[in-house]
């Protein structure tokens, strides 16, 4: 069980306990579903590694992804973010973070000693060929914050940002203000790391040399009998470049002392190394340095870094390495008595979330019936008039007018009209016959006339030919008078001929739109200025245009139009809601769901938080879907926490844990003692210290 990050959940809970409560860039998939298990804490430290390794989370996540839990879309290999990093590294991260438990590392040392391997072998060998290809800048790096001496007592000014290793030129633009915050510095100007190849291996002097040094273990701690993992692990600290052979795991020979790093006093007073002396006083030749050194040992002290925070994950796991890590300032609370025993209680907890159906209306809310305030608003910005000029423009030659004439014949003998024969009209005008015609001769038996009819146009040009039916109604053609010529429909398509101007479609739209934008986004500026600061609005507004012309002054009217003049007006509508009014009434009902469950003793840790997850909108009726979450802890006063230290005063440390743990409000108990889980705790209470853990919630909670 992890106990940071807000990962922490009771194993054997009588109670029901919210398994998806954490910080969420650190949850597992199964834990975003639920359901944690300590593969969960496998995938933190994934998380975690691939941080420390990039300077960038691999996920983004928000209360939204405990609603949406899609599978993990695939992640950006860490040697891509990071060209120092070697493929190896990607897999051992990659698989700390698959989306299936049962494909991840067995248990958190299981993955320290894949990350070991790697390290000790594929990461030197791939930063040795890096630095070859790209040798680094001539810049020396130190802490920070403090400055480094140099071999004639000068003092160097911290690094700037130039010759950090994260600001490294082969490193993307946009990672410089992903680093880690804290990142150690090594003056390798100084220091030099030097190995066993210059000077013989496996000499007696060596074992000499590196007195606190433990023996190396020869075999996996697991006794799985791997040859390949056992031979790394024998192997870590030795030289593995080329044409230094590895000694193999059980020879029985001594430990060969890890790399060296010499201090300032190491140096003449010219700068070059001194000479070394084994146990005999004989000179050790040095090496001269190689490039790249300093990126070199800016990943080691990353991988140091992440083997400090295993150890401070494994600590609750392993009691034993709170005092062999000398990490006791960890654990929140101040000992009374540093040298006596120290009991840290994890007290229980729980994670309570919630939704809850909210009502949007617009008087009177009242928040006991999950209603919160509806805030109407509308913008209508003066209205603007512009004059348009017409781009239009009509010309035409003119035309004739057209018709039928009807000729009718009195005489008894057929009667024959020539070509082009003119027919006098009215106002001046004349018409021509389009061809012959013969009228036939009146018929004695009906003594009814003669009759033909042939088309005709009109000898002018416009529209003074377009005359009325009957406006010709007269004899013709002979003297006799015995012909008579009619128009019984009338004479039309007379056109005069025309050059004017009009005002197209095009010319107003080219005016009017701009201004109906213009128009429109100052209508929404006027919604938001109508904002209060606790409301919200639903959606985007809704905008209309009203555009106004003279009738007949759009458009080929065949006549001059040369301008027309246009107003145009935009009108905006919105609906807002109070947001922090919908989250606070979440929080008083998630707070009164507390106070049954877990109920009596807990105490709010950090803030609820809360947040409109949807609205819905149908007409007029609004409605919210509201998620509120809160953590509550055991609360543990200064006389319960007498009360305990006396009911365990005198026990065994078993028995101690034992009865603590079926105390109310207890989730897990560690006692650090000396002489470990045999030895008896005092029977002075005073003698004993005890402290209670801190509980993490997630960081929103906090916000």
């Amino acid at each position: 069980m992890l106990s940071d990050f807000g990962l922490a959940v009771e194993k054997d809970a009588t109670h029901f306990t919210f398994a998806a409560g954490g910080t969420l860039p650190y949850m597992a998939p199964e834990q975003l579903r639920g359901r944690a298990e300590p593969a969960s804490d496998i995938f933190a430290l994934g998380v975690i590694l691939y941080q420390l390794c990039t300077g960038r989370l691999p996920f983004k996540r928000s209360l939204v992804d405990l609603r949406n839990r899609a599978p993990i879309k695939p992640l950006i290999r860490p040697s891509e973010l990071f060209e120092l990093l070697p493929p190896d590294l990607d897999d051992v991260i990659l698989r700390a973070l698959t989306e299936d438990p049962r494909q991840r590392y067995v248990d958190a040392l299981d993955f320290w000693d894949a990350v070991q391997e790697v390290i000790s072998a594929s990461t030197l060998h791939a930063i040795s060929r890096q630095q070859s290809l790209h040798p680094p800048r001539q810049s020396s790096l130190s802490h920070p914050s403090l400055p480094s001496a140099t071999p004639d007592g000068a003092t160097r000014k911290p690094p700037t940002a130039a010759n950090s290793i994260w600001s490294s030129p082969n490193l993307p633009g946009d990672m410089d203000d992903l680093a880690p915050d804290a990142i150690a510095y090594i003056d390798a100007s100084e220091y030099e790391l030097d190995s066993e190849a210059a000077h013989p291996p496996h000499q007696e002097s060596d074992a000499a040399a590196y007195p606190s040094m433990p023996p190396r273990r020869n075999s996996d701690y697991k006794n799985t009998g791997t040859p390949a993992r056992s031979s790394l692990r024998t192997s870590r600290g030795l030289n593995t470049s080329p044409g230094h052979a590895v000694p193999p795991a059980n020879t029985g020979r001594a430990a060969v002392p890890p790399t060296r790093v010499l201090p300032p006093e190491a140096y003449s007073s010219s700068g070059q190394k001194a000479a070394r002396s084994g146990g005999t006083g004989q000179s050790i030749p040095t090496r001269p340095r190689r490039p790249g050194r300093k990126l070199t040992i800016g990943l080691l002290v990353s991988a140091l870094l992440i083997l400090g925070l295993l150890l401070v994950l494994l600590t609750p796991i392993f009691p034993g390495l709170h005092t062999l890590t000398g990490m006791s300032a960890i654990f929140p609370g101040t000992a009374n008595n540093p040298s006596g025993p120290t009991i840290t209680i994890v007290p229980s907890s729980k994670t309570v979330t919630d939704n809850y159906v909210l009502q949007a209306v617009t008087t009177n809310p009242d928040p006991q019936q999950l209603q919160v305030s509806l805030h109407n608003l509308t913008a209508t910005p003066t209205t603007q008039t512009r004059q348009i000029t017409g781009t239009g423009h009509t010309q035409t030659n003119g035309t004739v007018s057209k018709g039928i004439l009807t000729f009718l014949n009195g005489s008894f003998n057929p009667f024959t009209i020539s070509v082009a024969t003119t027919i006098p009209g009215p106002n001046g005008t004349e018409f021509l016959t389009d061809g012959p015609i013969t009228i036939p001769a009146a018929n004695t038996n009906t003594n009814r006339d003669g009759q033909a009819t042939i088309s005709a146009h009109a000898t002018k040009v416009g529209t003074i030919g377009n005359i009325q039916a009957l406006n010709i109604n007269q004899t013709c053609c002979t003297t006799g008078n015995f012909v008579v010529v009619q128009n019984t429909s009338a004479f039309t398509g007379g056109q005069d001929p025309a050059d004017y101007k009009f005002v197209q479609q095009e010319d107003v739209d080219a005016v009017v739109n701009p201004l109906v934008k213009t128009l429109t986004q100052q209508a929404q500026g006027d919604i938001n200025g109508q904002l209060a600061a606790n409301e919200k609005l639903i959606g985007n507004p809704d905008c209309t245009k009203n555009i106004t012309s003279n009738k007949g002054e759009i458009g080929d009217q065949g006549h001059n139009v040369t301008s027309t003049s246009v107003t145009v007006s935009a009108t905006c509508t919105a609906m807002a809601y109070d947001q922090k009014g919908a989250q606070q009434v979440a929080q008083d009902r998630l707070q009164r769901m507390a106070a049954r469950d877990p109920g009596t003793g807990y105490a709010r840790v950090g803030n609820i938080t809360s947040q409109v997850v949807s609205v819905n909108r149908q007409s007029q009726n609004i409605t919210l879907l509201v998620s509120a979450q809160g953590t509550w802890a055991y609360q543990f006063s200064p006389q319960s926490q007498r009360q305990l230290l006396q009911s365990v005063a005198g026990k065994s440390v078993g028995a101690a844990e034992a009865l603590l743990k079926q105390q109310n409000g207890i989730a897990n108990v560690f006692i650090h003692i000396k002489g470990g889980d045999t030895a008896t705790l005092p029977t002075n209470p005073a003698s004993i210290n005890i402290q209670i853990q801190d509980i993490q919630v997630p960081k929103s909670a906090n916000g």
